[in-house]
């Protein structure tokens, strides 16, 4: 499973499939659908593009992905639903965007004393470009 020109990964698409040992997204995902990888019990890697523009990992996306060690979210994630990570028992390092520092799958997360959760601050020019985003938008 590895860099096809993919948006969207639907809910339960690959769930309960043992077999797959690895997941690459291309930059063009967005969105990952509830339980699409959940019970992937052989799931050790999952990586994303450099420019991955993924913005929501959905409920128990990657539950019971008892394999998975570390995981690097992409930038602009946004939403991490509930469970989304629960039962991945090997988890031990998560890197993730401030956006979504607050997020129901993340909150889980921080709450486990066996998994670093490293939360990345968003880049000087990308908070400017968001002020000035909402400059335009409150004076239109």
């Amino acid at each position: 499973f590895s860099y096809m020109k993919i948006k969207k990964i639907g809910t339960s698409a690959f769930e309960n499939c043992v077999c797959i040992e690895q997941a690459d997204f291309p930059e063009e995902l967005e969105f990952l659908g509830g339980a699409a990888f959940a019970g992937c019990i052989g799931l050790k890697r999952v990586t994303f593009a450099e420019k991955c523009e993924l913005k929501v990992i959905s409920d128990h996306c990657f539950h019971g992905c008892k394999l998975l060690e570390r995981i690097e979210l992409p930038d602009l994630v946004e939403k991490v639903g509930v469970s989304a990570f629960s039962g991945c028992d090997s988890l031990r390092y998560i890197s993730i965007p401030e956006s979504c520092e607050q997020e129901p799958g993340i909150e889980e997360l921080m709450n486990r004393s066996d998994v670093k959760v490293e939360v990345r601050a968003l880049e000087e020019n990308e908070k400017i470009g968001e002020e000035i985003n909402e400059e335009i938008c409150d004076e239109a």
